[in-house]
C-alpha cells in the first residue's frame, strides 16, 4: 500500500521551515530550514527507529534563485526524504517506475557492508526494496529535480545543487529527535530506552559512534551491559567497532577471546593489536571539508586561496588499521600523539596522493620508520610551516597544493608540447580527448615523482615552490591567451588589454555603499590588496565570463568591505538570466565573512536585479563568448565535445612557443632537477610516458619524428 506525505510548514519574510514525514507508526521524517533571501535549504533526514535509535543524516540545497526557494521548497523536502532513504517517490494516483538497478544493489551492498562483505556484490531487481511514498497533486520543479515517467516519479540526483553530509553520531541523534518544536502529527517511532550515559562511558575514545553503537552499549541489561563495558576498557578506541561489527559484537557476548577475530579483520599482528589496544585518543571521523564548504586556507605563503580539488580527510578506523597492516610491525603508533599522527597523515596526505598520483599508501608511509611525530615534522619542514601549525586541514590543502601542480604541469608543459610535437611533424591537431588528458598527467606525475624514495616530503616542498611561482605563471597565461586573440573586433576594442564585458553597471545601495562591477584585471588584484583574497586569480575566468566579479566599497570608491561573485549568466533573455544567477560566494576581508553592511547592500542588489530593476548586459557577454568561441578561447569544459578545443581546454595557446618556454622556465624554478637543466620542454621525452602520450595522441606524428631523431643519431 503507498505511503502518504504528512508536512507541517512556516514561512516568514526571509525564512521558511518545516517538517515533511510520512503517514506511519514509526516514520521515516525530515526537517530543514531555508533562507528565502539566498536559497540555501538545510536540514536532516530520520531514518525509521525500528525499536532503537533512528540514522540522521544532514543534507544541503542550493536553490538558484530566492524565487525558487520560496515556490518549491516543501516539494524538495519531498524529494530529499525520498532521496536519502532510497525510497520511490511518485505523485498520488500515479503510476510507480520500476526501482532503478544501480540503487538497490547499493542498498543491498550497505546490507551486505555490516558483515565485510561488498566485493562482487550484485543483487536481483525487486521492486519490494523500494517503498512507494505519494504526494499530492501537481507541481513544479526546479533544476536539479527530474520527473521520470507518467507517475511523476521524482528524482534528486546529487550535483552541484545538492549534496548529503556524514551521518551524525548515534548521541547528536537521540538529541536530534529529542529536540523541541516537533508539530503535533509527528510521532516519533520508539528508540529502546537506552542508557545514554552508560553508552558515553563506553564510547568515550570514540569521535563519531554510529546510532548501533550508542544503542549496543546502552543495553538496560545489568550482566551484558558489563560485559560490553569490559571490552570497550579492554581497547577504547575500538569500542564503536566492536559494536558495529557482528563478528566481533557476537563474540563479546559470548565472552570469546577478541584478538584472534581483531587480528584476521585487520590484519594486524598480535604485538601491534596490543599497542592499538592502550591508546586512547579517538581516531578523526569528521571530514576535514564539509560537503558545501569551499576547500581554502592558507598556504605556506600566507595567501588565502580557493582549490579546485577536494579532499575528505576522513578514514574510517578500520581502514586506517589495515593500511597500518601493510607496513612492517614495528610501524604502529606506541602512543596518543603517534596516533594522532598516523591517522592526520594517512588521510591528509597518503591517500588523497594515492588516488592522484597511484604511489602505493604503503610506499608514502613507510618513509616514517615508525617515527610518526618526526616524519609529521619533516612533511612540515617540506611545506614551510611550523609543525605546530602543520594540523591535518594544513596539511590536506598543502597536498591539494601538490595534486593541482601536477595538474597545471600536465596542461601548461606536458599537453603543449605533445601537441607542439605533432604539429612539428606536420600532423593534423588531434580530437580532446580525457583519455589524453589522464594520460599527460600520469606523464606530468612520473616527471615530477619519478623514483623519489620519500614522495610524501617531495610533493609538500612542491606544494609549497609551486604557491610562490603562481603570480608568475597567470602573468603567463593572460599574456598567451591575448596574443591567440590576435586581433579584436572593432566592437571589442574596450576589451583588448586585459578588460572583460561587464555584467551589469554600478548600483548604489540605501545605506550608502556601492557595488562596483570589477572590469579587468587590474581591478581585480587591487581587490586582492585592498583586502588580502585571491580574487586576483580570477582573471582568466573573468574575461571567459565564467564568472562575475563585484566589490562592495564606500561611496567615494576608496574602501573595498567585500568581494561576491557569481557563476556565469545564461539564458533566453536578460529576466530569465536574472532569475538564474547564482551568487557563489561573499567575502570580507582575508575571506573572512563580509561586514552585515556589506551583506545588505550585496542583497539588496541582488533583489534588484531580480525584479528587473537592473539592466543586465546579456547580448553582449552572449556576442562576446561566441567571439571568443571561434577563437578556440572559450571557457574550459568538463568534457569533450565537437566544439571543445585543447586551447579552451587546457586554458593557454599552446601554438604560442614564447608561452611554452615561460612556462618550462617557471617550472624549473619550482621541480629543479632535470627541468631546470633543460633548455626546453622537449626535455620531457626522457620520460617514456611521455613519449607514449605522443604515440597514443598520434601514431603518425611520432613514427615520424621517431624516424627524424634515428636519422639525426646517425
Amino acid at each position: 500500500m503507498p505511503i502518504k506525505i504528512e508536512k507541517a510548514v512556516k514561512s516568514g519574510e526571509d525564512r521558511a521551515a518545516g517538517h515533511v514525514w510520512t503517514k506511519e507508526p514509526d516514520p521515516v521524517w525530515l526537517r530543514y530550514e531555508v533562507d528565502l533571501g539566498n536559497g540555501a535549504m538545510r536540514g536532516f533526514h530520520v531514518s525509521k527507529c525500528e525499536g532503537s535509535i533512528p540514522r540522521v543524516t544532514p543534507f544541503r540545497y542550493d536553490f538558484n534563485a530566492p524565487r525558487a526557494a520560496r515556490l518549491y521548497h516543501e516539494h524538495v523536502a519531498i524529494a530529499v526524504l525520498a532521496n536519502i532513504g532510497r525510497e520511490t517517490v511518485v505523485r498520488l494516483g500515479g503510476e510507480a517506475e520500476r526501482p532503478g538497478a544501480a540503487g538497490q544493489v547499493e542498498a543491498w551492498r550497505d546490507f551486505k557492508g555490516a558483515f565485510g562483505d561488498t566485493a562482487g556484490v550484485s543483487a536481483p531487481v525487486d521492486p519490494a526494496l523500494s517503498r512507494v511514498i505519494v504526494y499530492d497533486g501537481d507541481m513544479g520543479m526546479p533544476s536539479g529535480i527530474v520527473k521520470v515517467g507518467r507517475g511523476g516519479s521524482l528524482d534528486m540526483p546529487a550535483g552541484r545543487g545538492f549534496g548529503v553530509g556524514a551521518r551524525l553520531s548515534g548521541f547528536e541523534a537521540v538529541a536530534k529527535i529529542g529536540s523541541k518544536g516537533m508539530p503535533a502529527g509527528l510521532v516519533v517511532g520508539d528508540i529502546g530506552n537506552p542508557a545514554i550515559a552508560q553508552a558515553e562511558k563506553a564510547l568515550a575514545h570514540v569521535e563519531r559512534p554510529s546510532s548501533h553503537a550508542v544503542a549496543w552499549f546502552g543495553v538496560r541489561d545489568p550482566g551484558m551491559a558489563e560485559i560490553r563495558l569490559q571490552a570497550a576498557a579492554s581497547a577504547p578506541i575500538l569500542a564503536g567497532l566492536m559494536a558495529d561489527r557482528p563478528s566481533l559484537a557476537t563474540a563479546i557476548d559470548e565472552r570469546r577471546p577478541l584478538q584472534p577475530i581483531l587480528m584476521e579483520m585487520t590484519g594486524l599482528g598480535k604485538a601491534a593489536i596490543k599497542r592499538i589496544a592502550k591508546l586512547t585518543r579517538p581516531a578523526p571521523a569528521g571530514r576535514v571539508f564539509e560537503e558545501d564548504e569551499r576547500v581554502e586556507g592558507e598556504d605556506a605563503l600566507g595567501v588565502n586561496r580557493a582549490r579546485r580539488a577536494r579532499v575528505s580527510g576522513s578514514v574510517p578506523l578500520e581502514t586506517a588499521l589495515r593500511h597500518l597492516s601493510e607496513l612492517p610491525p614495528d610501524r604502529a603508533p606506541r602512543d596518543d600523539e603517534s596516533w594522532g599522527k598516523f591517522n592526520d597523515i594517512l588521510g591528509a596526505v597518503a591517500i588523497p596522493l594515492h588516488y592522484a598520483t597511484s604511489r602505493p599508501v604503503a610506499e608514502m608511509l613507510d618513509a616514517s620508520k615508525g617515527d610518526w611525530v618526526r616524519f609529521h615534522e619533516s612533511l612540515a619542514r617540506a611545506a614551510d610551516f611550523e609543525p605546530g601549525d602543520f594540523d591535518r586541514r594544513t596539511m590536506a590543502l598543502t597536498a591539494v597544493d601538490g595534486i593541482e601542480a601536477i595538474g597545471h604541469f600536465t596542461r601548461t608543459v606536458v599537453l603543449p608540447q605533445a601537441l607542439a610535437s605533432i604539429k612539428e611533424a606536420e600532423q593534423p591537431e588531434p580530437m580532446v580527448s580525457g583519455e589524453f588528458v589522464s594520460s599527460g598527467f600520469d606523464a606530468a606525475t612520473a616527471l615530477v615523482i619519478g623514483k623519489a624514495a620519500n614522495p610524501a616530503v617531495l610533493m609538500m616542498g612542491l606544494s609549497r615552490r609551486y604557491a610562490s611561482r603562481i603570480p608568475a605563471m597567470m602573468e603567463i597565461e593572460g599574456r598567451s591567451m591575448l596574443a591567440a586573440a590576435e586581433k579584436i573586433d572593432s566592437r571589442f576594442s574596450r576589451y583588448a588589454g586585459n578588460a572583460f564585458p561587464l555584467l551589469t553597471g554600478e548600483f548604489e545601495a540605501a545605506n550608502g555603499l556601492v557595488v562596483t562591477p570589477l572590469p579587468d584585471g587590474d581591478a581585480l588584484k587591487q581587490e586582492s590588496e585592498r583586502l588580502r583574497h585571491c580574487v586576483g586569480s580570477y582573471q582568466s575566468k573573468a574575461r571567459r565570463t565564467t564568472c562575475h566579479i563585484y566589490s562592495v566599497r564606500n561611496r567615494s570608491g576608496s574602501e573595498s568591505l567585500s568581494t561576491f561573485e557569481f557563476a556565469g549568466v545564461h539564458g533566453e533573455n536578460p529576466r530569465s538570466a536574472a532569475n538564474g544567477l547564482r551568487l557563489v560566494q561573499h567575502r570580507g576581508r582575508c575571506n573572512a565573512k563580509p561586514p552585515p553592511e556589506g551583506v545588505a547592500a550585496c542583497r539588496e542588489f541582488v533583489e534588484a536585479l531580480r525584479k528587473g530593476l537592473i539592466d543586465i548586459n546579456l547580448a553582449e557577454i552572449q556576442d562576446w563568448r561566441l567571439w571568443l568561441r571561434e577563437r578556440g578561447l572559450d571557457a574550459t569544459v568538463d568534457r569533450a565535445t565537437p566544439s571543445t578545443t585543447w586551447k579552451s581546454v587546457l586554458e593557454l595557446d599552446w601554438e604560442d612557443d614564447g608561452a611554452r618556454l615561460s612556462y618550462w622556465r617557471e617550472w624549473g624554478e619550482v621541480l629543479g632537477g632535470r627541468v631546470a637543466g633543460a633548455r626546453n620542454p622537449g626535455a620531457i621525452y626522457g620520460e617514456r610516458r611521455a613519449r607514449d602520450l605522443v604515440s597514443a595522441m598520434s601514431p603518425r606524428a611520432a613514427a615520424i619524428l621517431l624516424e627524424r631523431e634515428r636519422r639525426a643519431g646517425k
